[in-house]
Parts: structure tokens; sequence; C-alpha cells
């Protein structure tokens, strides 16, 4: 895990020295003044954030000093508040118990998952801000961390791929068999249609209904958990608005390994596919379990790699 957390955050730094903070054009860069987010289930997890004290969740915002910046809990709005970024440029809001639970999507489990389970909620952050930051968000538990940078409003799609890996089912009492491949949807906008497909088949919600026009109004979040060893990556998720879609794998171990209850969750916000592009740059780094997944758009893609071969 730590190679793929050292990708991330090679892409995070360039994103933030490329691109600057104040001098931005929207469609390339992750500066912004429109974010949403949502935290997804963490590994183990067995109560409310108001019990389980090992959860932590945080957000962080680059950006000039002085920039006026506004968080909103859509399911409790007397959460709401605002904040000036500091003469250090970077702001670090850890969410207290109650902003936690109105923005972590807790479901309880039972055991193994024979079948999907999905949930829609209100448990969705609105960040806006005067002037262009960038935004990021950290899931916390032990033996289970991940961070996400966020993406500006303008940014967002209606065309999706899910990229994850297959989940790593533990043996019961350290996760009770909880944790599935995920992925997690915010609406924008009031009667937004979500459809996700898998091989051209639509995917089955906890009822056995086919995942067709599932509609979403603004600030809902639709949470989908694949039931067992399903690895969800190829599924296509399209929408009839722009949706904010997050990776959120509940706890894998890369490469997988059925014997080692060692891993952590996946989070990290997707582009949609009209940003995506066909020239990558990936650090070479130590770690001789590197993984690169890449996933094409089209069929017939060809991949052609040159560089370091370690």
């Amino acid at each position: 895990m730590r190679t793929i957390k050292f990708f991330f955050l090679i892409l995070f730094l360039l994103s933030g020295i490329t691109n600057g903070v104040a001098q931005v054009t929207q469609g390339t860069s992750t500066a912004g003044k429109d974010f949403w987010v949502s935290f997804a289930k963490q590994n183990g997890l067995a109560a409310q954030p108001p019990t389980d004290t090992g959860l932590a969740l945080q957000l962080r915002f680059v950006g000039e000093t002085g920039t006026n910046v506004s968080i909103s809990f859509t399911e409790n709005t007397l959460l709401d508040s605002s904040i000036v970024i500091p003469a250090s440029g970077i702001y670090t809001m850890d969410l207290n118990t109650a902003r936690k639970t109105a923005s972590y999507n807790y479901i309880a489990f039972q055991g193994t998952i024979p079948n999907p389970v999905d949930t829609i909620s209100k448990k969705s952050v609105h960040i806006t801000s005067d002037q262009p930051i960038l935004a990021y968000a950290l899931s916390l538990r032990t033996n289970g961390t991940d961070a996400t940078n966020l993406l500006p409003a303008p940014n967002l799609g209606t065309d999706y791929y899910q990229v994850s890996y297959r989940p790593h089912i533990l043996a019961a009492p350290a996760g009770n068999n909880q944790t599935p491949d995920s992925y997690t949807i915010i609406s924008v906008k009031d009667g937004t249609k979500i459809t996700a497909m898998k091989g051209g088949v639509p995917l089955l919600d906890k009822n056995g209904k086919a995942v067709v026009d599932t509609v979403l109004n603004r600030g809902e979040v639709y949470c989908y958990y694949g039931a067992g060893l399903v690895d969800l990556t190829g599924t296509h998720i399209t929408s009839t608005d722009a949706i904010a879609f997050f990776v959120t794998n509940v706890y894998c171990f890369i490469p997988y390994n059925p014997t080692n209850n060692n891993g952590d969750n996946l989070f990290q916000q997707m582009a949609p596919v009209p940003q995506w592009g066909n020239q990558f740059l990936v650090p070479n780094t130590i770690q001789k379990d590197g993984r690169i997944r890449i996933l094409a758009s089209q069929g017939g893609t060809v991949i052609t790699k040159t560089g370091a071969t370690r």
C-alpha cells in the first residue's frame, strides 16, 4: 500500500506545483471554489462515529492567505462552519463527533456479504471559497488510512469508471468479513439519475433490482458495496447530470494475499472519462511490489511503456 500512496502523493504535489492556486483554468486544474465530499465505510468499523473514537476524518485546504472558506453539511446545517486561510496558506479541519456523524456513511454488515448492499443518505459536505483553493480529505482509522484530493465542481462529469482492487476478506473478529469493494456518488443537482453497468450488464442493488436510473437529489450520497470478493473495477457509471464519484474500497491488500490480514482502505475521487489522457508519468520506486492499474475507456487501446523497468 505504501507504493500506491506515494504515487497518489506525487500526483497531489504535481497538481499544486504546476497549476498553482491563484492562476487556474477550470477543467484541467484541481484548484477551484466549489467542492463536494463524503466519507465511506472504513474497515472493521463496528459502530457510528459517536462511539468509535478511533475514526478520524479531516479536511485540508491550501490557498492564499485571507481566503474565506465555507463548509456546509447537507444532513445537518447547524454544523456549518466558515474559516479563513491563515498566513501559512494551509488550514486543517479535524471533524468533531457531530460532523463525522453527518458525513460518514456507516453501514452494518453481518458476516460475509453474499449480496450487494447499497444506501442513499445526505451525508455530504459542500465546500465553497471566495478564492481558488486546493482541497483534500483524509479518512483515518487504526490500520486503515487514505486521502484524496478533491475535484472542483466545474470539473465533474457524467461518465465514470471504477478503478479499484479485489477486496480482502478478513477472518472474524478482525473485520468480521466486512470488507467489500465499493464506490460513492454525490449528486450536485436535484433529479439526477444514476446507472451502473459492468460488462454490459446492470449492477444489482440490495433488492436484486438493476441499478438503472436511480434518482438522487442535490447533496444526496449513493454508496454501493459489492458482494464478497467482487472487484468492481471496470464498472461504468453514467448520470444525467454531473456527479462526484469516489473509489471507496473498504479494505484490500495489494498484491492480493488471502493469508495476510494486513491491508488498507482506498479513498480516491476519480476524474470523468472526458478528462482522461494518453500520456502519464509514473514515479519509479524501490518497492518491489509496486502496482500500476490501467483502465481503457475504449476497446483495442494499445499501451506502450518506456523508461525505468524496476
